[in-house]
């Protein structure tokens, strides 16, 4: 990766190197200075072998979790860079024609080549252009009697072959007599442009072989519109490059005139490949400048000269100024605007003004900043001129590829980093767990220590060189295991995504080792330093007489004055009244809802500290405050987020508040037990006290926890926050069960989803279907039609189209992508989605909202559904997700997920993309989210990955005439069948003969409820791949459960002796022990379930608004499996010192001082 969290990585890696430099320095110069001091603290570590080991792998924890982090990051930004490398090779811009972008099917208009070849002549940075042809038809193995209905046949032209890499042969498991790696040219492909005596040739890329299980030899036959062709297979290439692949594409490459001959189209191209010099990666550099320079050339000047002087018009001018203002101008079209407004002081125009108008976005925004402003007919004549700028479309593509790996590895980095942050601070605390451990283990010779002469500093540099060893050891293997944690993750993201779709390439870049290392060591040594001067505030005399007294007791009069609570109180107020300042200022950094959450916080131990002063200081009034503190933070944090909008309004949040919200609910749980930890050990002793054999060995196993109640209440924590995040992913991953038992919700009742292809579209599906039936090319087609037809009660078609939209009197003046999806009347009639919101008005009375939604379009094509995607997020990942489906997308106001179901209907604009005539839809409904879960009408059967449907207007099919002049078919066909119930035909079948059927017109059909259960197990899939990485967190716990056993047997070896020497034997020890250990992980695994309830009930009520019929289902089995875990792991670690202890004779113990 080059960025994380927008900062270079390189830059990144420098910093936090030259940071550990310093504190190498420092620590460097300590310790020659007073090498004795190293000593003392380097001792301790080879002494207990076992317990430094333990030490060690409870403190690597922090770096594993930062390097397993930036190791999916490095992963998945890889994979996608090596996909789009192979997919694209030596191609770095593609030049189009600008309405194939809108509509497809559009080739580049005549001269356009000769114009092209100029311009790269002239320019020495280009050093390939590549013409091409290319149409997706219906191909099959007569051999083999596979077909690949969208087969990519590509023509290209031989002489342009230099510049674009070579052709290599590839030797496919199935085919015997092909050659691995042999160099092969396109000039040696046969056209003899005429479809008989398979005298054509043409190579096929490993993923088409695949679909055919071609060989080399084998004669294959393409179905255009018009005519069937029998080609020979010359050769089967390795996918890249020239051949693509990557994603499933099947190509078939030919001659450029055969291409052009089979579509009956001779002289016309439908794009051009350019390739800059530098090679396969060295090209990027220059891509930005070729494509900027290309756009220019390719501009219109006279239209850009015009749109100059509309934009430069005073009245023009003085709108700019206002459409920057507020919230919802973007930072970029200030950026812009600012830009704009610079060119235009300048007078003249100026390369620098075209690129700017050149930007599709920026340019339709201009035009609705002076339709708003009353500029009509400027607006129009504007509109009209971004329509004529561009004569060819130039597209970077390989560089938006590549920075498209950037922002999706980047964003997983975020997503594991935020997830992992709760495993990092739970390592930290271990950190701190440590040291009080050993503080208190060497509290007698510190005592004798500090008695002849050694300062405190001197205490704390002992223990901080001893930390030291722990965490240069810590931090490598930590690196090193962040590196095996993320492969075998990556392992499991490849089970997420088909590997003939999307092969993961594990990687892990020296930067993000150093990065990973580096942060590792930081977090560890500031928190040892952190931790060494809080444990060396030892009193002499009670350290020497081995008392529980942990720190000083010294205070000057700034502590006593804090002390009092109301110092607490007014900073309390001060964090909120930051958090309402920042969050009206500067509303996108998203922490307002933070601080007020924080300065909420600091008010109520604010409060608790006022009590103590008031009520005093004794021991009774002390647990009462605290229990008070406990639980008022408690029910604060635990209320859902939306609690206090009525009091301090809608306040934006970031990812930070879920881990603010998992610390804080977890850290004043355990405040509150701890403060009442009589009542716990009252209820232990009533369940098991009854049990005559226990009695003696459960009192004293749960004295000590319960009287060392700061180490106690670390380890209860750490244990209460893993646990907390592995039952918030379980139950909410359970909550997926609904799309299980109602799956006509996702599917909308439909059986299948067939895609044909536009360029022989289906206009009548029934009618069609009884047409192939009756006369068709092959037996094996009509045969196909004739049983479908049997099976097929209905039909509806539909077509997607990219539009741009903005809703009429919205703040925001920027037209947003969006989907309009015109559908015919069967779809209206037979489709089954609800709706979570709507018009009453529009209610037939029939009962049925959901009915009376749908027909309602059908008798009115100006109205209008919207998708559930486009409503306002509330949650804290949206506005900066690019993992979210509308990311940037057109987005609904006046509307919002769990606002009120009754709407009132709202009027939205919307645009072919690019500018244009915009028409207008009346919104009345919006789907429910369950419906927007597969988008069915984009799914072909090449694709592995499920994605949610983005932002989509459902209307009738009479928009299309509005947006388009041209006619526009509809691609999908949505199937009901008929007699659903019959035995041994299940949708697949169907959908398979439904393709042969229609193979001429390359058709992909697939079963929506196979596709329902893919996106299911996907689902399933992603989430065991994050409790996965959250689990790691257990080592910790584990980890903290290992060290406090073993520092108990050292510390209390006395005690264990005069156990023994009542009459405890060693098997009454090691119980004792052992239950130590259960009641220690018990207390926090059932905080984290409790709390981890919690939380799961408040989203699932959220969500609930949102979706009728959601369950709360707790998974019984996920719970049993992670309570399980927890404590046979904990038990494991307890083992050993357990069994030490047990071994330990009275007299030895006895005489030991």
């Amino acid at each position: 990766m080059q960025q994380l969290f927008g900062i270079p990585t390189f830059w990144l890696a420098v910093a936090l190197l030259c940071i550990l430099i310093v504190f190498t320095l420092i620590i460097g110069y300590y310790a020659r200075s007073r090498p004795i001091l190293v000593k003392l603290g380097i001792r301790n570590v080879p002494r207990r072998l076992a317990q430094s080991i333990l030490i060690t792998m409870g403190l690597m924890l922090s770096t594993t979790i930062i390097a397993t982090s930036l190791g999916i990051g490095d992963t998945v930004t890889n994979s996608i860079r090596v996909d789009a490398l192979t997919a694209l090779g030596h191609t770095d811009e593609i030049i189009s024609s600008p309405q194939a972008q809108l509509f497809g099917g559009v080739h580049l208009p005549d001269g356009a080549l000769d114009e092209i070849r100029q311009v790269a002549a002239d320019d020495d940075r280009i050093d390939g252009l590549m013409p091409v042809f290319h149409a997706s038809l219906p191909t099959i193995d007569p051999r083999t009697t596979r077909t690949e209905a969208q087969m990519r046949v590509t023509g290209y032209d031989p002489n342009a072959q230099n510049g674009f890499g070579d052709l290599v042969t590839a030797k496919p498991e199935w085919d015997g007599g092909s050659q691995a790696g042999k160099i092969v040219k396109l000039s040696e492909l046969r056209a003899t442009n005429t479809e008989e005596n398979a005298r054509n040739d043409l190579y096929l890329n490993e993923d088409a072989a695949r679909e055919l299980l071609a060989k080399k030899g084998d004669r294959v036959i393409i179905v255009t519109p018009t005519d069937s062709w029998q080609m020979r297979v010359l050769a089967i290439v390795e996918n890249g490059g020239l051949a693509g692949g990557g994603g499933s594409n099947p190509i078939a490459i030919v001659r450029l005139d055969l291409a052009q001959a089979m579509m009956g189209q001779p002289g016309k191209y439908t794009e051009i490949l350019i390739s800059n010099r530098g090679g396969l990666e060295g090209g990027l550099d220059l891509s930005e400048e070729v494509t900027r320079d290309l756009r220019l050339r390719f501009s219109n000047k006279e239209a850009a000269q015009e749109i100059y002087s509309i934009l430069g018009d005073r009245r023009a001018l003085a709108l700019y100024e206002f459409a920057t203002e507020g919230e919802n101008a973007s930072r970029d079209l200030q950026d812009d605007i600012a830009i704009l407004r610079s060119e235009l002081d300048r007078g003249a125009i100026s390369d620098e003004f075209i690129s700017l108008v050149a930007d599709r976005g920026f340019s339709s925004t201009l035009v609705t900043i002076l339709n708003r402003g009353g500029l009509i007919e400027e607006a129009e004549r504007l509109n009209a001129l971004n329509l004529e700028f561009f004569r060819l479309a130039v597209d970077d593509v390989k560089a938006d590829r590549l920075e498209l790996a950037e922002q999706t590895g980047s964003q997983f980095i975020s997503l594991f980093s935020v997830f992992g942050s709760i495993s990092i601070i739970v390592g930290l605390l271990l950190i701190f767990l440590v040291f009080v451990l050993l503080a208190a283990a060497r509290s007698s010779e510190i005592g004798m220590s500090r008695a002849v002469g050694m300062r405190q500093g001197h205490v704390v540099q002992i223990f901080t060189f001893e930390g030291v060893a722990y965490t240069v050891a810590a931090a490598l293997l930590g690196t090193l295991g962040g590196v095996i944690a993320s492969i075998i993750l990556s392992g499991f993201l490849q089970n997420v995504v088909s590997a003939e779709q999307f092969t993961i390439h594990n990687s892990f870049t020296i930067r993000s080792g150093v990065i990973a290392f580096c942060a590792g060591i930081i977090l560890t040594l500031v928190t040892v330093f952190v931790s060494a001067s809080w444990v060396s505030r030892l009193n002499i005399i009670v350290a020497i007489r081995g008392l529980r007294e942990e720190t000083v007791k010294r205070r000057g009069l700034a502590t006593r004055i804090v002390r009092q609570g109301w110092p607490i109180m007014i900073l309390g107020v001060l964090i909120i009244a930051l958090g309402l300042v920042i969050d009206e200022a500067v509303a996108t950094l998203g922490v307002g809802l933070s601080l007020f959450y924080i300065g909420v916080s600091v008010v109520i131990i604010g409060v608790g500290q006022l009590l103590r002063t008031i009520l005093g200081r004794s021991e009774r009034a002390g647990r009462a405050v605290g229990t008070l503190e406990g639980l008022g933070l408690l029910v604060f944090w635990s209320l859902p987020l939306d609690t206090y909008d009525a009091l301090v309004g809608e306040l934006k949040a970031g990812p930070e508040i879920f881990v603010l919200s998992g610390v804080a609910m977890v850290g004043s749980a355990v405040w509150l037990i701890m403060n009442n930890t009589p009542i716990i050990v009252a209820i232990v002793y009533g369940i098991l006290g009854r049990i005559n054999s226990l009695k003696a060995v459960m009192r004293t196993a749960v004295a000590y926890p319960m009287s060392a109640k700061f180490l106690t209440g670390l380890t209860v924590a750490m244990f209460a926050m893993i646990i907390f995040n592995l039952m918030i992913f379980a139950i909410l991953n359970n909550l997926g069960n609904l799309a299980r038992d109602e799956p006509t919700r996702v599917t909308g009742g439909y059986d299948i989803s067939a895609i044909v292809n536009p360029e022989i579209p289906i206009d009548d599906f029934k009618q069609t279907l009884k047409e192939e039936s009756i006369g068709s090319r092959t037996d094996i087609q009509v045969y196909a039609a004739q049983e479908v037809d049997k099976r097929v009660h209905d039909a509806g078609g539909s077509v997607v189209v990219p539009v741009e939209a903005r809703q009429v009197g919205s703040a925001d003046l920027e037209f947003k992508a969006l989907q309009l999806m015109a559908v015919d009347d069967t779809f209206l009639e037979a489709n089954e989605w609800r709706v979570s919101h709507y018009d009453p008005s529009k209610l037939l009375g029939s009962g049925n909202t959901n009915r009376d939604m749908w027909l309602a379009l059908r008798s009115d094509p100006s109205l209008a559904i919207l998708n559930h995607t486009a409503l306002p997020k509330d949650d804290s990942f949206s506005p900066n997700d690019p993992f979210d489906p509308n990311f940037g997308g057109f987005t609904a106001e006046g509307v919002t997920a769990s606002g009120p179901k009754r709407i009132t209907p709202f009027e939205v604009e919307i645009r072919p993309v690019g500018g244009g005539e915009p028409t207008k839809r009346t919104v009345i409904a919006v789907l429910e989210s369950l419906a927007d879960r597969l988008a069915i009408e984009q799914r072909t059967s090449a694709d592995a990955l499920t994605q949610a449907r983005p932002a989509t207007l459902f209307t009738s099919d009479d928009v299309l005439t509005e947006i388009s002049d041209v006619p526009v078919p509809f691609t999908t066909w949505n199937v009901r069948r008929s007699g659903r119930g019959e035995k041994n035909v299940t949708a697949e079948d169907v959908a398979a003969r439904m393709e042969t059927a229609f193979m001429d017109r390359s058709m992909v059909a697939v079963s929506t409820e196979r596709e329902l259960q893919l996106s299911m197990s996907q689902d399933d899939a992603f989430n065991q791949l994050f409790q996965g990485f959250m689990g790691i967190g257990l080592i910790v716990g584990v980890a903290a459960i290992g060290v406090l056993s073993f520092r108990a047997v050292e510390e209390r070896r006395q005690s264990i002796g005069m156990l023994r020497a009542l009459g405890f034997r060693s098997r009454m020890v090691l119980i004792q022990f052992l239950l130590e250990a259960t009641f220690v992980t018990l207390i926090g695994t059932v905080l984290g379930l409790v709390l981890g309830t919690m939380t799961s009930w408040n989203i699932f009520n959220e969500l609930a608004r949102q979706t009728d019929g959601l369950r709360f289902d707790i998974p019984w089995i996920n719970v049993v499996i992670i309570v399980g875990v927890a404590w046979v792991f904990s038990l494991a670690m307890t083992t050993l010192p357990a069994l030490q202890a047990g071994r330990i004779y009275p007299a030895e113990a006895l005489r030991y001082e």
